[in-house]
C-alpha cells in the first residue's frame, strides 16, 4: 500500500492503516494576453492572443500511519511527477453595425494546447512508445506530450425593435480538451490508476502508445435565441438554448483519491433549456429604494448516445439524465437601499440531480432551498473616502442538506455561517 513495498526497498508484509498524507502541488505560471482594438466606421474589430506556459511539481508523502516500518523516512515520496500545459491562441471579434437597429457580431479563435507529464516516479513501470519526428522512442516510466488544435467560432445578431426591446440570436461551434487527470491520474497510480491510452499487452507486459489517448476532446454546437426588455423600473431577459455535445466530458460517478470527480466521454448528449432574468425597482423616499431581482433556469440534460461497459456487460443509458445537472435552479433577492446602508435577503433553490448516469433513485441528491441575509453600512470618515462594514449570514435558517454527490458519496452543505468584512477607501 502507498508503494511501501519490497520493490521500493521496504520490508515484506508491511500493512499500514490510518495514514495521514501530505499532497503537494507547486505551480509556476506565466504568460501574455495582448489586445488590439480598431474602431472603424460601422463598428469595432478586436484582435488578441493568449500565451500561457504552466509547469507544476506534484508529490505525496505519508506523514503518519499505523504500522510503518522501523526507520521509515517521512520524506519518502510515494508518488512524484512533473506536469505542464502550454496554451497559444489568437482570436478576432468583429461587431458590425449593419443598420442603426441591427448589430452583427462574429468571433473566431485558433487555439493550440498541449499537456506534458514527465519525471514520474512509478512503483510499477510501464513501457512507453510514441513517435517523435518519425523515430520511435521506448523506455520506462509514464511520459507523454499530447497536443490539441482547435478552431472555434461564433456568429450572432442583435436587433432593436424599439428603445426598450431587443431580440438576439447566435450560433457557436467550440471544442475543449479533457483535463490532464482524465488522460492519466498519476497521483493515483499507486492506487491502481492506469494511463488511458491505447495499449498492447502482448508479451506479458503492458505497452502504452502515448500518442493515442482514449479520452477525446468534447465538441459543442450551441444555438441561442433571446429577448431583452429594459424599462424605467422593470428589466427582463429570456434566453432559450439548444446545446448539442459530441464526446462531452461527463461525470462517471466516481471520485479520485483527492475527492475529485472522474470524467469520461459520452459520444452524444443534449442540453436544452430556458433562462429567465428579471428585476424591478420601486423608488421610495429620496435616496431609498426597494429592488426585487430573480433568475430561473429550466433545463433538460440528457444522454443521447452512451453505453457503459462494466466487465462483459453493456448498459445502454440513452435518455438518462446527465450526472450533476439539476433541471431547475432559481434565485430570488429582495434588497432595501438607503443612503449609507442596504440589506438584502436571498432565497436559493437547487433542484434534484443524479450523482451518476444510471438514474438510480438511491443516487439522487434531493432538492434544497436556502435563505441568505447580507447587509452593509458605510461611514464617511475624513480623511478616508469611506469605511464600509459588511455582514453576511449564509444558510440563515440552518437548513441541513446535501449540497452535491458523486456516485454513492454525498457531501453535506455548510450549516449557518457568518462572514464579516471591512473595506476602506482612500
Amino acid at each position: 500500500m502507498l508503494r511501501i513495498t519490497p520493490e521500493n526497498g521496504f520490508p515484506p508484509n508491511v500493512t499500514i492503516s490510518n495514514a495521514i498524507i501530505r499532497a503537494f502541488v507547486g505551480n509556476k505560471h506565466g504568460g501574455w494576453i495582448p489586445r488590439l482594438q480598431w474602431r472603424h466606421q460601422n463598428g469595432q474589430l478586436t484582435a488578441g492572443a493568449e500565451i500561457r506556459i504552466h509547469r507544476s511539481e506534484h508529490w505525496g508523502k505519508v506523514r503518519y500511519a499505523d504500522g510503518l516500518p522501523k526507520g521509515y523516512d517521512p520524506d519518502y515520496k510515494f508518488y512524484s511527477y512533473n506536469a505542464g500545459k502550454d496554451v497559444f491562441s489568437i482570436f478576432a471579434r468583429e461587431q458590425y453595425q449593419l443598420t442603426t437597429s441591427t448589430l452583427l457580431s462574429g468571433d473566431i479563435q485558433f487555439a493550440y494546447k498541449a499537456y506534458r507529464l514527465f519525471n514520474e516516479k512509478a512503483g510499477k513501470q510501464y513501457t512507453r512508445y510514441f513517435t517523435v519526428d518519425g523515430d520511435t522512442i521506448s523506455g520506462v516510466g509514464t511520459i507523454f506530450f499530447i497536443p490539441y488544435f482547435f478552431v472555434n467560432g461564433r456568429l450572432g445578431i442583435r436587433h432593436q425593435i424599439n428603445p426598450s426591446l431587443d431580440l438576439f440570436a447566435s450560433i457557436a461551434i467550440t471544442q475543449r480538451e479533457p483535463q490532464r487527470q482524465s488522460l492519466y491520474n498519476a497521483a493515483g497510480s499507486y492506487y491502481g490508476e492506469r494511463p488511458l491510452f491505447q495499449s498492447d499487452t502482448s508479451g506479458g507486459r503492458t505497452r502504452y502508445d502515448f500518442s493515442k489517448p482514449l479520452v477525446k476532446p468534447e465538441k459543442l454546437l450551441d444555438i441561442e435565441l433571446g429577448a431583452y426588455y429594459q424599462g424605467t423600473r422593470l428589466q427582463l431577459e429570456a434566453t432559450a438554448y439548444w446545446m448539442e455535445f459530441f464526446d462531452e466530458l461527463v461525470k462517471q460517478g466516481q471520485l479520485d483519491i483527492f475527492g475529485r470527480p472522474v470524467y469520461g466521454n459520452a459520444p452524444r448528449t443534449r442540453h436544452i433549456g430556458i433562462e429567465l432574468h428579471g428585476g424591478w425597482t420601486i423608488p421610495l423616499s429620496p435616496g431609498q429604494s426597494l429592488q426585487l431581482k430573480g433568475n430561473l433556469s429550466l433545463s433538460r440534460n440528457r444522454l443521447v448516445d452512451y453505453t457503459h461497459y462494466e466487465k462483459d456487460t453493456a448498459m445502454v443509458l440513452d435518455g438518462n439524465p446527465i450526472a450533476g445537472f439539476p433541471d431547475l435552479l432559481g434565485n430570488l433577492r429582495l434588497t432595501y437601499r438607503a443612503v449609507q446602508w442596504w440589506i438584502s435577503a436571498r432565497i436559493q433553490y437547487v433542484g434534484a440531480l443524479y450523482t451518476d448516469n444510471f438514474k438510480r433513485e438511491d443516487r439522487k441528491n434531493d432538492p434544497y432551498t436556502l435563505v441568505h441575509l447580507e447587509g452593509t453600512y458605510q461611514f464617511d470618515l475624513a480623511p478616508l473616502q469611506y469605511l464600509r462594514l459588511r455582514l453576511a449570514i449564509n444558510n440563515l435558517l440552518n437548513t441541513l442538506y446535501s449540497s452535491f454527490g458523486e456516485g454513492a458519496e454525498f457531501f453535506p452543505g455548510a450549516e449557518r455561517n457568518l462572514y464579516f468584512g471591512i473595506e476602506i477607501g482612500w
